[in-house]
């Protein structure tokens, strides 16, 4: 990526300066330009339905269609993430790397942080649906790619939120990326869930503010757009444009959430990960065009 290590080098100078404000923005136009010699992904009704709403709303959801993959998920990864947490450590098929939190009876928690792999035969109709990246592909209007390792998050709210960053209004600015959520328990607005500032996405947020998210006006957010609670049964699939569009954690007292949480981009800010191989993705060359490249920025490729 270019400007990642000019603006770490610049640090507080660059910042006052306004001169990590424009390697920033450079940064961005390189990896957000359109390419305009990409065709567009031929979607079906349900596929533009979702881009209309992912470009005038910020968000989309896809409801009724992933329950069997979260009951998978729930079954094979929730469950032994459970016993991890309480018993001790344990091998766990297709889990790269868990973090597991101290219990803190007053805090909000996250009991586990699960790094998970993408070679579960069981998901890969979450990870590599032609439809729903095609929709990704069509709003960046360039090649998207898996930019992380998706993450299995259980937050359990006991009591006194603390000073929280993911509890205010932000934005991923620095990422450019689209997210995937996909619930893994049935939520309503009674329980820890997220909002979204329905429309945010197209408005401007000052570079100071990307990454001060103590910067944005809660209120001033909350009386400009209308907030979408993201909840429903599990299974609920979110698409929403994190980079742009204001969203925040909303805590409640008691609660468990537990999410599958998975992002894209044009290959900006790709994390050093590589714990899958390349070779276990020979199968999207068989597939549409904009499959094809899908894992190539993170899967691990053979030393010659």
């Amino acid at each position: 990526m270019i400007g990642a290590k000019i603006k770490h080098r610049l640090g507080d100078f660059g910042r006052r300066s306004g001169l990590s404000e424009i390697v920033h923005r450079l940064d961005q136009a390189w990896y957000k330009t359109p390419n305009p010699f990409l065709e567009p992904v031929k979607l079906d009704d349900e596929g533009s339905a979702l881009l209309a709403s992912l470009r005038e709303r910020g968000v989309a959801a896809v409801r009724g269609r992933f329950g069997a993959v979260a009951a998978h998920l729930r079954e094979a990864y929730v469950a032994p993430l459970e016993r991890y947490h309480a018993e001790g450590p344990r091998e766990i098929p297709f889990i790269h790397r868990v973090h597991i939190e101290p219990t803190r009876p007053t805090w909000v928690e996250r009991p586990y942080v699960a790094q998970i792999s993408f070679c579960d035969p069981a998901l890969r109709e979450l990870f590599f649906d032609p439809m729903l990246t095609g929709v990704i592909a069509n709003y960046f209007r360039r090649q998207p790619y898996h930019r992380n390792y998706p993450l299995i998050v259980k937050t359990h709210h006991r009591g006194i939120a603390p000073a929280n960053p993911q509890g205010t209004f932000h934005i991923d600015g620095g990422l450019g990326q689209i997210s995937y959520m996909l619930l893994l328990n049935d939520l309503d607005e009674d329980q820890t869930h997220m909002q979204f500032a329905v429309g945010s996405h197209h408005h401007h947020v000052p570079y100071r503010n990307i990454y001060n998210r103590w910067a944005n006006s809660e209120e001033a957010i909350e009386q400009t757009y209308t907030l979408l609670p993201l909840v429903g049964e599990a299974g609920t699939l979110f698409l929403f444009d994190a980079a742009h569009g204001f969203h925040r954690a909303v805590y409640r007292k008691d609660t468990v959430r537990i999410i599958l949480h998975m992002n894209f981009s044009t290959g900006a800010f790709v994390p050093p990960d590589r714990f899958d191989p390349i070779a276990a993705f020979a199968f999207l060359d068989e597939g549409p065009r904009h499959l094809r490249p899908l894992m190539s920025k993170i899967a691990a490729r053979s030393k010659p």
